[in-house]
């Protein structure tokens, strides 16, 4: 979802101030390195004069900028709360695909992918016992692949793995 788009605008730019690619820790964390609102328009934008460059981006990617962002300014952000499950209620389906299109890391998460690929074909025609199963094919390849990739990834980076399953 990163769109590359520039627009006119009649407002005067923020002057852009030269920050050192790291700074000391803040003593207070400020609210936009830990608080990061839910169903909302994620955006990037870079001004130069009157054209403004915006690229859209997922929640996910939002909070790992900011993340980043904070880091490179030595603000050390609060752990990320314990995210309350979004489908509180039994039949809540928005909220339990929600959770799904949040999971989903493309072929990385082949559950999500194919929830999801059923989900936009049923949207843009109707969905055929022949298409469900070509969906479902792929799902198999894909589940099938993600498993040889995850032992591929393991047996070249043990030390990857080992520290990534300590933290």
């Amino acid at each position: 979802m990163k769109n590359a788009q520039t627009k006119q605008t009649a407002t005067k730019p923020p002057a852009a101030a030269p920050v050192p690619a790291i700074q000391p820790p803040a003593a207070d964390v400020e609210d936009w390195v830990s608080d990061t609102p839910s169903e909302t328009l994620y955006q990037l934008e870079m001004w130069q004069q009157e054209i403004v460059e915006s690229i859209d981006m997922t929640r996910r990617e939002y909070v790992s900028l900011k993340r980043h962002l904070a880091g490179l300014r030595g603000i050390a952000p609060a752990p990320p709360p314990a995210e309350p499950a979004a489908a509180e209620k039994e039949h809540d389906i928005v909220a339990w695909f929600a959770e799904i299109e949040e999971a989903d890391r493309g072929s990385n998460t082949p559950a999500e992918n194919f929830i999801k690929h059923l989900v936009m074909v049923s949207h843009f025609r109707p969905l055929t016992p022949d298409e469900a199963a070509s969906c479902l094919e792929t799902f198999r390849e894909d589940f099938n692949d993600m498993g040889e990739t995850a032992r591929t990834f393991v047996a070249r980076y043990p030390e990857a793995v080992k520290s990534a399953t300590a933290a």
